[in-house]
């Protein structure tokens, strides 16, 4: 059991703000300090061992990070019901957000410079024995509106997982997972370095290499790592950059760049790279759906509390007609 402090230490400390974000397994809220900072407030959800078991391993995982593209963990506080993490708090929002908004003007040299951010971050994990196992765009985030420096977010699904363990593990997005998650086998450090080869696809044209129309279709091109440079959208993109992509997305998870690699790619260096202004058209697009997508899987849980509630209704309707009916003679 880990050791936290209680709610009543939480509120002599902080005050719970807006929401920032939902998820299944909590919430994110703005956390202001006492002492005049401002934080965020992750809750979650513990009546459940299992859930208090998540959140204790994210806690694990956390309190022992310390990297500048890594979030900072600040404290943990425990109630019989809830989990509260506090972090430092990100006001840039998400990096795919950022440079797809109409002012900012995408260029390769950018895309080197989150690379080689998110490559150091994940470089450091792995140093650490740790496997992010859910790195996609929404956990790329900006540390504040003015600088482009990105840190590395949500922990829910990482792993401590020391050199020669076996382990296998079925978590992540279905667009990011690699080829060992669909097969449920063994996952290492370069079960990462797939999903950025997919975070770099994306960023470069606004396209998802592998979606498909649905998840069985998806997880069908990973496992055949079936995928191409689209035309028009790479036909500007340097050779350099497919490479990376390429070195990547391989299904043979031995043969991908590990983050010291990446780092020394040439791409990486910015060696014959294009200079031309990268069209976010697609990317916007590509966010669009996201949101589409995620309404959606909004609508289908509410129809889903919605159906059980109205199950428990009837129950008790029926239990109170028993309660209420004379007795047989």
């Amino acid at each position: 059991m880990i050791d936290m402090k209680q709610i009543a230490d939480f509120d002599q400390q902080f005050v719970k703000g807006e929401l920032l974000g939902k998820g299944k397994f909590g919430c994110v809220y703005k956390v202001y300090g006492k002492n005049g900072k401002i934080y965020a407030g992750k809750y979650l959800k513990s009546r459940r061992a299992k859930d208090r078991e998540k959140a204790e391993t994210e806690i694990t995982v956390l309190r022992n990070l310390k990297n500048p593209h890594v979030i900072q963990f600040i404290n943990a506080f425990s109630t019989p019901s809830e989990i509260i993490i506090v972090l430092e708090y990100l006001a840039g929002g998400e990096l795919f957000q950022r440079v797809a908004s109409d002012e900012y003007r995408l260029t390769e040299s950018d895309c080197c410079l989150f690379l080689r951010q998110i490559c150091r971050g994940v470089e450091y994990l792995h140093s650490q024995e740790i496997l992010h196992l859910d790195l996609k765009p929404e956990n790329i985030v900006c540390a504040n509106e003015d600088t482009c420096t990105i840190k590395i977010v949500d922990f829910g699904t990482a792993l401590h997982v020391p050199q020669n363990k076996q382990v296998r593990v079925m978590c992540g997005t279905a667009e990011f997972i690699a080829p060992e998650i669909v097969a449920y086998d063994n996952v290492c450090g370069a079960t990462d370095m797939w999903a950025i080869g997919v975070i770099t696809y994306i960023l470069l044209s606004g396209f998802s290499p592998f979606a498909g129309d649905t998840e069985a279709e998806t997880y069908s091109n990973i496992t055949r790592a079936d995928y191409e440079f689209y035309s028009p959208e790479f036909d500007q993109i340097s050779q350099n950059a497919k490479t990376f992509i390429e070195n990547l997305l391989q299904k043979d998870k031995k043969q991908r760049l590990t983050p010291k690699q990446c780092l020394e790619h040439p791409w990486l260096m910015e060696e014959n790279i294009s200079d031309n202004v990268i069209s976010t058209n697609n990317l916007q697009k590509y966010l669009a759906r996201r949101r589409w997508r995620h309404c959606g899987e909004v609508v289908r849980m509410m129809s889903r509390v919605s159906v059980m509630i109205l199950k428990n209704r009837e129950k008790r309707k029926e239990v109170e007609r028993q309660k209420s009916a004379p007795p047989e003679l």
